[in-house]
């Protein structure tokens, strides 16, 4: 198993299963309130508003036509909500090495979002997250389970909120 950078072969992530008291992969150890650094995108340069908003039913032509988009007030094109959740603010090697995230045994247990200001496909916004919370527990059944959540946060360059979500993940030790 891989460890991250900086880390001590003591960390129980990166001793061998036989070795690791909790037999899990999530990091919580020293994660707590770690920032990735923010990144920046224009939401147009990465995906098509119309082609989402057709995708997930958003059959508004505010999305669709930057015509109406325009006489309604907006720049150009908003984003629908949720359309963030596209844009990845990780890169996958801190997904797996820092964070311990491993596909098939580490569970995605659900996001809960909350909106600010809309952001239109033209719009430079930054984007950034942290660790929100790292903390292990004992479930009913007597095995431990690690738990992850992700805060992540899109601001537009003059600071205004777009959009914050909350993504917890869970693992159970074997």
């Amino acid at each position: 198993m891989r460890c991250p950078p900086g880390s001590n072969a003591t960390h129980t992530r990166c001793l061998p299963d036989e070795q690791n008291p909790r037999n899990a992969d999530v990091n919580i150890d020293g994660v707590q309130g770690l920032a990735f650094s923010p990144r920046e995108l224009v939401p147009e340069e990465r995906v098509s508003v119309p082609t989402y908003a057709r995708t997930v039913g958003a059959t508004d032509a505010t999305y669709s036509r930057t015509e109406t988009a325009r006489s309604r007030g907006y720049a150009a094109r908003p984003l629908p909500l949720a359309m963030l959740t596209f844009f990845n603010t990780i890169d996958e090697s801190d997904v797996q090495d820092v964070l311990g995230i491993v596909y098939g045994k580490t569970l995605y247990t659900g996001t809960e979002f909350e909106w600010g200001t809309v952001a239109t496909e033209v719009e430079p916004l930054v984007g950034q997250t942290r660790v929100a919370d790292a903390y292990e527990c004992v479930g009913r059944d007597g095995t431990k389970r690690q738990f992850l959540v992700l805060l992540t946060e899109f601001h537009t360059k003059e600071g205004e909120l777009v959009s914050r979500q909350r993504i917890t993940f869970i693992e159970k030790a074997a």
